[in-house]
């Protein structure tokens, strides 16, 4: 359907957890609503978590099939990782896990990691090595 060149990844894929989901649902929130939607949020995951256990579908939860599907794409295209250390959303440790795997078979990565630099933003915090990374790899 659409024909393109390569795929860029701005502080993603992130790898779903209890605690990052939690984070990425309360991030604007204030308290006391906060407190109440993390603990809603994960009384489901807990409860849905459970259901496949019990069923034998564990690896059919969404996140997990995400994850998997994540690794092993096709590697066709190739492929640009824009994220941060300081990330409070995606971890950065599944992440490079994840680029580290990507790149083992075989798929075209390219990779622009910042110490620091705010979930979804580092064109704003970093915009010199942005648009250079975006153009080296467009090019």
């Amino acid at each position: 359907m659409f024909d393109f060149e390569g795929v860029i990844f701005d502080s993603c894929p992130a790898f779903m957890s209890m605690k990052s989901g939690g984070d990425a649902l309360t991030a604007v929130m204030r308290q006391p609503l906060a407190l109440v939607v993390r603990l809603t949020f994960y009384a489901l995951v807990l409860v849905l978590a459970t259901v496949h256990l019990c069923t034998g579908t564990y690896d059919q939860m969404l996140t997990r099939k995400f994850w998997t599907t994540m690794l092993n794409m096709p590697n066709e295209k190739k492929e640009l990782y824009i994220y941060s250390l300081s990330d409070t959303l995606t971890d950065p440790q599944k992440l490079e896990a994840l680029i580290a795997h990507r790149a083992k078979n075989s798929a075209n990565v390219k990779v622009l990691c910042f110490e620091q630099s705010p979930h979804c933003a580092h064109l704003r915090k970093h915009p010199d090595e942005y648009v250079k990374a975006l153009r080296e790899f467009i090019v």
